[in-house]
């Protein structure tokens, strides 16, 4: 079966286009990708897409999930892929296999992959790494054996519906006094939520909390503020020693 291969991702802080990219070239040499923040052309039945989003508390981004359904599927497969960092994904991936079927996408195999974790980095720390990427090219090689069968079977992916309460983000990233007023983050910020001309006023109404500013500060201006950074350490601290796996389903 001769398709051609596309990513199409949200990755706010690097980790989600970084297992998406680790899969698609483990389908095809060639692999054209395509950020959700810029305007998608329609795909087709010749494309084979992996969608690739990030785990916001056990569901995808509201924001991905709108810029996602300006998206013409056009009837081409598609393998849904969500990254998260080392706790679970909950319900994000069914939610996200659901959408694309409903943007004329034909899901073929579906993906559940661990990258960094966004808020914690030291959990999940530097994945997708060598093992990922193994483990990654060989569920591509079962997804190409799927495709060379011609199965239409809709993968059967874990998760609930309805899919479990969208939580709120009530806390915006905190700006110390090593910011520069450069004015990076607030040009990469994916929702706007950033005013360029203060860069320490940060729009709660807008903020989703995707961490991009925090990362991407080459001072290390921004962090969340230093009771929530503590909270959630100590949450997320339990979920250090057990390595998740990358999962297929196919």
């Amino acid at each position: 079966m001769n398709l051609s291969v596309h990513t199409l991702f949200f990755s706010p802080s690097g980790g989600t286009q970084k297992a998406a990219s680790l899969f698609a070239h483990a389908l095809s040499a060639q692999v054209q990708p395509h950020s959700l923040e810029q305007p998608v052309a329609p795909f087709s039945s010749n494309d084979l897409v992996v969608v690739a989003l990030p785990v916001f508390t056990g569901r995808i981004p509201a924001y991905a999930r709108e810029k996602l359904k300006a998206v013409n599927g056009g009837g081409a497969k598609a393998i849904p892929m969500v990254v998260y960092g080392n706790r679970d994904y909950e319900d994000a991936l069914l939610e996200l296999q659901d959408l694309l079927v409903e943007l004329d996408f034909q899901p073929v195999a579906a993906v559940a992959a661990v990258a960094q974790h966004s808020m914690l980095p030291s959990l999940a720390a530097h994945r997708p790494d060598e093992q990922d990427a193994a483990q990654l090219t060989e569920f591509a090689k079962k997804t190409l054996e799927k495709l060379s069968t011609h199965s239409t079977a809709l993968p059967a992916v874990p998760g609930n519906r309805p899919y479990r309460e969208a939580e709120p983000t009530p806390i915006v990233p905190a700006t110390n006094e090593n910011c520069t007023h450069c004015g990076l983050c607030a040009a990469h910020c994916p929702v706007g939520a950033i005013d360029p001309a203060e860069p320490s006023r940060i729009n709660p109404a807008r903020c989703i909390l995707c961490m991009r500013c925090v990362n991407l500060c080459p001072v290390k201006a921004k962090d969340l503020p230093s009771p929530v950074r503590e909270n959630i350490s100590k949450f997320l601290s339990q979920f250090q020693s057990n390595r998740r796996p990358n999962e297929l389903f196919l």
